[in-house]
């Protein structure tokens, strides 16, 4: 009787100590670095993986200490791993990375497009940063997308309406994704209360309003000027005069910041306001909520003309003679 009683013992205080055991491997069991040879590494999880060949590809990679103790970690909590790209870190521990393979924390990708780009230099940032290929991306943008402000309204391109922001996409995003995203940041911000009503009260469409505000966006050096130049160029098309808005000769260029010369401002093209009359076809830049703000809620002013200065601050004027003058003392070499 004590010799059974004996083995009981000893039976219970190892299953104690296996569970003890287990339990401190649950909080402190991480990646194992090996000589530093890593902070930080890919994980690829292959979607129909079993979970012993997802453990053994962890122990042999050295993420993991013991293939044992992760797969018993993964059966206790119940969790199945999703497939997917993951970024792992130094120091994860084991109850960490069940966790983070069970809610398929994917590896993401950040896209970063500022207020400004236009359609090329999005393609041409996703080509750069390996995110998708020129070809590709060209590809997604020549599709259909059903978005009520694309519809019927007259819109040509797709230049305006990809909304500068930062989009978050993992790794089995398409191009189509990503714009499907961005047009639908342009909806969002297009149905602000009150943005649609300002563009009407300065007789524009919600196109023409993206054209402006293009080109404010390209013009203005900042929010507090943009107004400003906003309601200049909404004088201007009231009576009748071009733009005279550089942004849009240098948009058939490409070049944003090379002077610009007699040849380009004589070309005759539509998107050259310095030779006709009117908008351009289409906007020349994708434009931040500030200048689409600016159209709505301009700045209303008797000025006509506007520059920039060597300076970079800008100078108005109501008349050709008081624009020569600023001219002769702010942009004269």
């Amino acid at each position: 009787m004590k010799r059974k009683l004996f083995f009981i013992v000893i039976l219970f205080l190892g299953v104690i100590l296996f569970f003890t055991s287990l339990a401190g491997t649950y909080y402190t069991a991480g990646i194992n670095v090996k000589n530093n040879e890593y902070e930080k590494m890919t994980f690829i999880v292959h979607e129909g993986q079993s979970s012993k060949q997802i453990a053994k590809s962890l122990k042999d990679k050295g993420v993991i200490k013991s293939y044992w103790t992760f797969l018993a970690h993964l059966k206790l909590s119940g969790s199945k791993i999703r497939g997917g790209d993951y970024e792992l870190d130094k120091g994860l521990s084991v109850k960490d990375l069940v966790v983070k393979f069970s809610v398929g924390e994917v590896k993401v990708t950040k896209v970063v497009v500022p207020e400004g780009w236009t359609v090329e230099e999005i393609i041409g940032y996703l080509d750069n940063e390996n995110i998708f290929k020129k070809e590709d991306a060209r590809a997604a943008i020549d599709k259909n997308y059903n978005y009520d402000f694309l519809i019927g309204k007259g819109i040509k391109s797709f230049e305006g309406y990809l909304f500068p922001d930062t989009y978050v996409i993992d790794k089995k995003a398409s191009p189509e994704d990503l714009i499907n995203m961005m047009l639908k940041n342009t909806e969002s911000k297009l149905s602000i209360k009150g943005l649609k009503d300002g563009f009407g009260r300065q007789g524009l469409s919600v196109g023409q309003a993206v054209i402006l505000a293009s080109i404010v966006e390209k013009e203005g050096n900042g929010n507090t000027d943009r107004p400003i130049i906003a309601g200049i160029l909404l004088n201007r098309l009231e009576y009748g005069m071009r733009l005279d808005a550089d942004a849009t000769v240098r948009y058939l260029t490409g070049d944003w910041t090379g002077e610009i010369t007699q040849k380009e401002l004589d070309e005759d093209n539509p998107y050259n306001t310095r030779k006709n009359v009117g908008l351009p076809p289409t906007p020349i830049c994708n434009p931040g909520l500030e200048s689409l703000n600016s159209i709505a809620y301009p700045e209303k002013t008797d000025y006509l003309y506007y520059l920039h200065g060597k300076d970079g601050k800008a100078r108005y004027a109501k008349t050709i003679e008081e624009h020569n003058r600023n001219i002769e003392l702010y942009l004269a070499p």
